[in-house]
C-alpha cells in the first residue's frame, strides 16, 4: 500500500505545557498489540512460525511479561507465574525478554506518532507501547462529531506507517476524552468486534458506547472502589448512570465526583507531555542461592546510588528524600520492608545518597535477612540550585526532634 511521505519533525516542535483548549477536543490513543511478543515474532519469523509465544523470565521471578493472542485465548496473562502459564498452554514457546530492544523499538514507534501527528499535536507517552495524542488543533470542524471524524485519516496514517516501517500492528481509538479513546483502542484489538484495529467514538454516541463496560474499566476504579460499587448494585457504566443514590456516600467525595464526571461525559484530565521524572529509582532482583545478606548488600547498594546520582545529574535535579525497600521473597505487589527520610539538604551526591540509604537499611534492620529484591530511590526532586530554605514548609513550633532524621557526618 502506498503511503504519503511526511517530513520528520524535532521534539522541540511539540508543545511542552499541555494542550491548548479548543471548542471540540480530539484525542487519539495508540496501543501496540502484544508488543514484546510481536517484536520477537517479527525478528524471528522462521523460528517462531506457527508457534505460540510467551515472553517471560525463565529464572526468579519467573513470570509472564507478554503473551501473544493465541496464548491469551488459553488465559495466559502478564504477571502470571511461568509454571501456571505452562499448565494452561503446554505447547507455548518461552522467550526471555530483551528490554533494551523493546525500549529502542518504542522510541522508533513514538517518533512515527510524533511525525504523523504534526507539530501542533500534544504527545504523551504513557508506557513503552502506548501513547495519547491531542490533535484538536488540526481537527477542528463544524461540530464535535465532525472534528472527531477529521482525525480518522491521521489515525489510519499512524497505523499504516507503523506497519510499513516497523512491521508492527497497533490498535487506535479516537474520542473527545482520553479514557474513552483508551476504551476504544482496547475494543478494537485483533479478534474483537472491530478487527480493523481502529475505532471512532462520536461525541453523539459516546454515552451509549460507555454503557456496556464494567465499572472497573474506568480510571480510578480499583479493587476497593469496585467492591463498594458492586455492593450497591453497580456493575456496569449503565448501572452507574442509572444509580439514584449518592455516589460520594458510597466511594468518598473525590471518587464520587470523578465518577459523576464520567457519567456526565466529562473527563477533565487532558493530555500533557511528560517532563522530568518526580522520582528516580534503581532496583535489582536476586536468584535463590545468590541472595545478598549483611555486608554483601553494600556493593549492590553502592551501585544503585551511583545509578540514581547519575540520573539526577543528567536531568539537572536534586534529591529531597531517599528511600529503600526490600523483599525477602518474590512478591507480585508490595514489599517486605521500607524506610524513607528527608535529607538535610537537596543533593545529587552519590556518597550522601549511599550513606543515607545504608543508614536506613541498618536503622530498620532490613539487611539482616537474605534479599530477593533491593530498591533505592528518591521520592521527591527539585531543580539544581534549589536551597533547603526553598523546599522547607512551615513547621509547628514544637522543639521535638524528627525521629527519622539521619545524621550523616
Amino acid at each position: 500500500m502506498e503511503t504519503t511521505s511526511i517530513p520528520a519533525m524535532s521534539d522541540n516542535s511539540i508543545p511542552t505545557t499541555g494542550a491548548k483548549a479548543f471548542p471540540f477536543p480530539v484525542i487519539i490513543h495508540v496501543d501496540m498489540n502484544t508488543f514484546y511478543a510481536a517484536v520477537e515474532r517479527r525478528d524471528n519469523l522462521k523460528k517462531y512460525e506457527g508457534k505460540i509465544i510467551v515472553v517471560g523470565k525463565k529464572e526468579s521471578p519467573a513470570i509472564v511479561v507478554s503473551a501473544d493472542y493465541a496464548a491469551r485465548k488459553k488465559e495466559v496473562k502478564a504477571g502470571m507465574p511461568i509454571y501456571k502459564a505452562r499448565q494452561l498452554c503446554p505447547e507455548m514457546t518461552l522467550v526471555e525478554p530483551n528490554m533494551p530492544k523493546y525500549e529502542r523499538e518504542s522510541e522508533l514507534l513514538m517518533e512515527i506518532i510524533r511525525r504523523v501527528a504534526g507539530p501542533a499535536a500534544v504527545f504523551e507517552k504513557v508506557s513503552v507501547d502506548e501513547a495519547f495524542i491531542d490533535v484538536s488543533a488540526a481537527c477542528q470542524g463544524t461540530d464535535a462529531d465532525d472534528s472527531l471524524e477529521k482525525a480518522v485519516p491521521l489515525a489510519w496514517q499512524i497505523k499504516i506507517q507503523m506497519s510499513n516501517e516497523r512491521h508492527l500492528l497497533a490498535s487506535v481509538g479516537i474520542a473527545s476524552e482520553r479514557f474513552i479513546a483508551k476504551l476504544a483502542s482496547d475494543s478494537c484489538k485483533p479478534d474483537s468486534k472491530n478487527p480493523c484495529g481502529l475505532l471512532l467514538v462520536l461525541e453523539s454516541e459516546k454515552m451509549e458506547f460507555l454503557k456496556s463496560f464494567a465499572v472497573e474499566k474506568l480510571y480510578g476504579v480499583g479493587d476497593v472502589t469496585q467492591a463498594k460499587l458492586n455492593a450497591v448494585g453497580i456493575y456496569t457504566v449503565a448501572d452507574l448512570i442509572d444509580y439514584e443514590g449518592d455516589l460520594c456516600a458510597v466511594v468518598g467525595n473525590d471518587k464520587g465526583e470523578l465518577l459523576k464526571g464520567y457519567v456526565q461525559g466529562k473527563d477533565r484530565k487532558g493530555i500533557a507531555p511528560k517532563g522530568k521524572p518526580k522520582q528516580y529509582t534503581a532496583q535489582k532482583s536476586f536468584r535463590r542461592g545468590k541472595m545478598p545478606v549483611g555486608d554483601e548488600v553494600v556493593p549492590v547498594l553502592l551501585s544503585q546510588a551511583k545509578e540514581v546520582a547519575a540520573d539526577l545529574r543528567k536531568d539537572e535535579v536534586l534529591a529531597v528524600n531517599v528511600e529503600v525497600s526490600v523483599c525477602y521473597k518474590f512478591r507480585k505487589k508490595g514489599n517486605d520492608g521500607h524506610a524513607q527520610v528527608k535529607l538535610p539538604f537537596p543533593t545529587d551526591d552519590m556518597g550522601i545518597i549511599f550513606a543515607t540509604a545504608l543508614s536506613l537499611l541498618d536503622k530498620s534492620n532490613l539487611r539482616a535477612t537474605p534479599l530477593r529484591k533491593l530498591c533505592l530511590g528518591t521520592t521527591k526532586v527539585v531543580p539544581q540550585g534549589t536551597t533547603v530554605m526553598a523546599i522547607s514548609k512551615p513547621k509547628s513550633k514544637s522543639k521535638k526532634k524528627d525521629k527519622n532524621q539521619i545524621r550523616l557526618f
